[in-house]
This record gives C-alpha cells, structure tokens and sequence, in this order.
C-alpha cells in the first residue's frame, strides 16, 4: 500500500503541494506499467509541453520526466514532483492517480 506524505512549498507567492508518495509494493512489471502510464499522460497533454523549452539539450521540448523524481531504494519505490515545477494542477493529479492505481491495485 503507498503512502502520501504532503508538504506545502512556496513558489511565486502561489502555494504548491508537492507529494512524496512510497510503496513497498514494488516489482519491475509496476514499474513498467507506472512508466508507460507517465507516457501517456505526457502524450494526453503533449500540447502543453510543446509549448515549452526543453529542460534537458537532448529533448525538442518540455517532458513530463523533466518535473518529477522517482527512485528505488530496497524494496522501496518513492515518486515525487520537482519543486520549482510548473506542471498544472490536472498533471500533477493525474500521475497521482496512475501511482496509487498501480501500485495500490497489487497490494495483497
């Protein structure tokens, strides 16, 4: 089962929560499957991130991986938004929803 550990962050004097959610639930097949999720909510708004620079050279423009972190450590697997990121609010939520589903969908 994952966790939401939530804290407030400003930015721009707008309030922005960032989530560090956890799962011990981990196995390659998940993440995969939140990989390909990540992907498809990219291409859902590709519109908003070409309309973006790219933050890294080797990108034509803005990808939703330039604004979140994730990282296994054991049998942990943690995800996380980038601070300074711009991602609207219906992203942000949108690759919540895809951690917990799949994440959470496997707990026994």
């Amino acid at each position: 089962m994952c966790k939401a550990y939530n804290c407030d962050s400003t930015l721009n004097n707008t309030v922005m929560e960032s989530r560090l959610l956890i799962t011990r639930n981990i196995s390659p097949t998940l993440k995969e499957q939140f990989t390909a999720r990540l992907q498809q909510i990219e291409q859902l708004h590709i519109d908003w991130f070409k309309k973006r620079p790219a933050m890294f050279d080797q990108n034509k423009h803005d990808s939703l991986t330039a604004h979140i972190f994730s990282e296994q450590y054991g049998n942990t697997f943690s995800f996380i938004f980038w601070k300074y990121s711009e991602l609207p609010e219906q992203i942000r939520k949108e690759c919540v929803a895809a951690f917990k589903e799949i994440f959470d969908s496997q707990a026994a």
